[in-house]
């Protein structure tokens, strides 16, 4: 069993992309380090540790299969510390032409070519045994089983599996005066950890070096943006409970994006002059796009159109804070279900942003009204799928059912198929 060491990139080619981002993600965080209180003391399991990828076990490179002196032996078919100890001992008893069946066994096809120079694959050994190992490893594998015992193949598996875990409950990261256990770890330690050794680069501006902001900063010229009166507080707090709602993430990235400014609009690029697909801004930033803008209008309009009766609009028509934020124009109105509107309403207008720059830049259409009506018209269509989807999906609490009456605007329950249903008027 190999234990992950981050301290050095490797190559995610070929990898799934769950498995892609997976490495990614363990490759970003810090060092793992011993953080067990007396510290990783050697033992018996020492026979079935594994060599490479081990944590305690590296080099100034990485992992121990970098080490410029023994990193070729992991070709072999050493994998534990105990078997590099036997295959020494084998080694050392090897005659010119005197070639040991286990030890063949031991290095493989790649290991035969090597074994045309023995002295070179002894010296590897050597250095490994005598000056990369810890001392006191060496000597408990040596009274747990010389190196002169074969190796029992039986339960080898186990045991090695058994060994890395004895390894892995040591480790941890540590973090300030406290420390961390591989055990206990989590996604929230994990971005905190990326974000305790993370330091802002600056970024050249009009010939100047500027540092990036932070994510508070961002939010608080996000809610600034969305409407007096918010705070980042607020903007938090919504934020943790779009992102608990049952739905594909990718569906609530945008959300997380509009706040962090993160969206790719003219003005995030730094195009000062294109124009956006309605003509009716240059250079726009997210308060066109995403709520001014006449594409987005489009499915502004399907939303306050479905805000009728006891659900009707007091003020006439939706404000920034109404979707951004995701605040109920309308008290009455559920709270989870304006959510899912909100995101379904924001990824609608961000496929609109979308459409509109393909057309124009595949000179399929010029910047006016007849491209941001087409684009809203899609748009719309976008939004009404999105609610579809997450009423197909069953993704809603079952709490919900009893808390949305017949007849809600855009969602409700219906007992009598068992589902929910998209209430589009």
């Amino acid at each position: 069993m190999l234990l992950l060491t981050p301290s050095r990139p490797a190559s995610s080619n070929g990898l799934p992309p769950v498995l892609r981002r997976m490495l990614l993600g363990v490759q970003a965080l810090p060092q793992l380090e011993v953080v067990a209180e007396g510290g990783l003391q050697p033992g018996a399991w020492c026979l079935d540790a594994p060599l490479w990828g081990n944590p305690v076990l590296r080099c100034a490179l990485g992992a121990l299969e970098r080490h410029p002196s023994v990193g070729l032996l992991a070709a072999a078919r050493v994998g534990t510390v105990g078997r590099a100890l036997r295959a020494r001992h084998l080694v050392h008893q090897w005659a010119t032409r005197d070639f040991h069946r286990e030890a063949i066994a031991l290095f493989g096809y790649e290991g035969r070519h090597v074994l045309g120079e023995r002295h070179e694959v002894l010296a590897q050994l050597d250095e490994l045994a005598t000056s990369v190992l810890p001392t006191a490893w060496v000597q408990q594998c040596q009274q747990a089983r010389p190196a002169e015992q074969a190796v029992p193949q039986a339960g080898e598996a186990e045991r090695a599996l058994q060994a890395a875990g004895h390894i892995a409950a040591r480790l941890g990261w540590r973090h300030g005066e406290s420390a961390t256990a591989l055990p206990d770890y989590s996604v929230r330690l994990g971005t905190a950890l990326q974000l305790l050794h993370r330091q802002p680069q600056p970024q050249l501006r009009d010939g100047q070096e500027v540092l990036p902001s932070t994510a508070l900063k961002l939010l608080a010229a996000f809610d600034q943006e969305a409407g007096p009166g918010q705070t980042v507080a607020a903007v938090q707090q919504m934020l943790r409970r779009v992102w608990a709602l049952r739905w594909d993430n990718k569906k609530k990235e945008v959300l997380w994006l509009l706040a962090l400014n993160g969206l790719p609009t003219a003005a995030r690029l730094h195009k000062p002059t294109q124009r956006c697909g309605c003509d009716e801004a240059v250079g726009a930033g997210r308060g066109h796009v995403y709520a001014d803008c006449r594409a987005a209008s489009h499915v502004r309009a399907a939303m306050a159109g479905q805000l009728t009766g006891e659900w009707s609009l007091d003020a006439g028509h939706l404000q920034r804070p109404h979707v951004w934020l995701a605040q109920r124009p309308v008290p009455t109105l559920h709270q989870g279900v304006w959510d899912v509107v909100c995101l379904a309403a924001l990824n609608a207008m961000d496929s609109a942003r979308v459409l509109m720059w393909e057309r124009q830049r595949q000179n399929q259409g010029q910047p006016g009204e007849a491209l941001a009506d087409a684009a809203g018209r899609q748009a719309v269509a976008r939004f009404w799928a999105l609610l579809a989807d997450f009423c197909g999906l069953g993704m809603a609490p079952r709490r919900w059912r009893d808390r949305v009456p017949s007849g809600h605007p855009f969602l409700h329950w219906v007992p009598a198929e068992n589902k929910w249903r998209v209430n589009r008027r």
